[in-house]
């Protein structure tokens, strides 16, 4: 049966190519060269169109988010430059230290955190909160004068009201 299906499909094959070479040998040189360079324009259009211009479109987005996030940074670090100096436990008193931030995590409503330490490094995981709740207890952090952010990881959670986070604080020199 197959043999069959294939001697079909080739004689069909064979018939659209002896139409196609005898249209093409009918055509004078000047229709075929034009043909040629119209095939070839068109190929390029469709490259372009299809394949390049949404990567094009594509970097132009990525930098216009790199963009507004730098000034995300920017605005974070005048915020936390024009916060006041408070008298906050020291990192130096690591017990006396976690205490205050496992507090000031319960006041603002943090599920799940959970905090250790070395040296003068401190690693805080946060299951959720909100961004606005991170932002402002951050602030309130920074308002001890001698601890810092040196790393922070922020996921969304499933709920775009909420997100995970994995902070390293620690004490500034």
């Amino acid at each position: 049966m197959e043999n069959i299906g294939n001697k079909v499909n080739k004689k069909i094959m064979n018939n659209y190519l002896n139409i196609f070479s005898h249209l093409w040998s009918s055509r004078t040189l000047r229709e075929k060269v034009t043909i040629f360079f119209v095939s070839i324009i068109l190929s390029l259009w469709i490259l372009f169109y299809f394949l390049l211009l949404p990567a094009i479109k594509g970097i132009g987005n990525d930098q216009q988010k790199i963009y507004e996030m730098k000034n995300q940074i920017e605005e974070m670090n005048k915020l936390s430059r024009m916060v006041s100096k408070s008298k906050l436990p020291s990192p130096n008193n690591p017990e006396e230290f976690k205490s205050f931030l496992f507090s000031s995590m319960d006041r603002r409503g943090f599920l799940k955190p959970s905090i250790s330490n070395t040296d003068n490094l401190y690693h805080l995981e946060i299951s959720s909160t909100s961004f606005q709740n991170l932002m402002s207890w951050l602030i309130d952090i920074k308002k001890s004068g001698n601890i810092f952010v040196t790393n922070a990881i922020i996921t969304r959670n499933n709920d775009t009201n909420f997100v995970k986070v994995s902070l390293t604080l620690s004490e500034a020199e």
